[in-house]
């Protein structure tokens, strides 16, 4: 399950690549590629800068996200008994 929307983060935001990561027990390791490089075609790429010239999404959004769905999928799951129940924060 959390393989599957760690794909989905591709789907959910534009100019993001997820380029390598592993599932461990109770984290992730990620690696994430964020837009072209600017060097290549800086014209190009001015239009993608926020205001503190980070390209593409911000990561703390990304993470916001990804939580919210993983968590929301695995309640669901312990609902429909697919997960077993856990008594700690996920």
């Amino acid at each position: 399950m959390v393989e599957r929307w760690i794909h989905e983060i591709e789907n959910k935001f534009s100019n993001i690549l997820i380029d390598r990561y592993i599932i461990m027990p109770n984290h992730i390791h990620c690696i994430i590629n964020v837009g072209a490089d600017l060097c290549v075609c800086p014209q190009e790429n001015i239009k993608l800068h926020n205001m503190d010239g980070h390209i593409g999404p911000p990561l703390p959004q990304m993470i916001q996200w990804f939580k919210t769905m993983t968590t929301n999928e695995y309640i669901k799951g312990v609902k429909n008994k697919i997960y077993p129940p856990f008594n700690r924060k996920i």
